[in-house]
């Protein structure tokens, strides 16, 4: 009668053990010679083929993200090259060189063609006496620039200036160039804007 009980667990053993993808042949030796504490024994143990679909799962999804993450930087690294392409030729038909990093206090006016660095000095706000011009500019002229939180902006029209002005976008503390200046100015300080308070 023992006999038949033991090979009854052993085999009950076995095919709990076949379920969570253990050794049939192990857990059927260890539910028969151990009986009920073998059977308690695979009731315990965790289940061997869930861990492994688990892993396998977790593997997959690792794959695809890493696929994902693969394909997203050659996107980023293609539209960056295209991007840098249009900007170097708008450089080229602009006669600028937007790729270099202009610091807030950093001289603007190295970036201009044929013009000797020299620092820029804020005036004093006492003294609004507007700067003269020697050449005369009938609105249209591009080669006004202006800066805009410490980088060169332009080259644009006088008429361009006014409406950013009216736009709130140049203020009379705004430094602005023109090949008529000798150095950059002040807004307030350029006799050719001249917008004073109006705004």
């Amino acid at each position: 009668m023992f006999w038949i009980f033991a090979l009854i667990l052993g085999v009950l053993t076995a095919l709990l053990a076949k379920q969570k993808g253990r050794s049939v042949v192990g857990w059927f030796l260890i539910g028969f010679f151990l009986g009920l504490l073998g059977l308690i024994l695979i009731l315990v143990v965790s289940d061997k083929k869930s861990q492994e679909q688990r892993e396998e799962q977790l593997k997959i999804e690792h794959r695809r993200l890493q696929e994902q993450l693969r394909q997203e930087r050659m996107k980023n690294e293609q539209f960056r090259k295209y991007t840098q392409g249009r900007l170097d030729t708008h450089d080229d038909a602009l006669g600028l060189d937007t790729k270099t990093a202009i610091r807030p206090n950093e001289n603007l006016q190295h970036l201009i063609e044929g013009e000797q660095q020299a620092p820029v000095i804020p005036p004093d706000p006492s003294d609004r006496r507007p700067v003269e011009s020697s050449a005369a500019d009938n609105g249209n002229e591009l080669g006004w620039y202006y800066e805009a939180d410490g980088v060169q902006v332009g080259p644009v029209t006088l008429g361009q200036l006014r409406q950013y002005f009216t736009e709130g976008v140049i203020k009379d503390s705004t430094y602005v160039w023109h090949r008529s200046l000798v150095e950059w100015a002040r807004a307030d300080r350029v006799s050719q804007l001249a917008w004073g308070d109006s705004r």
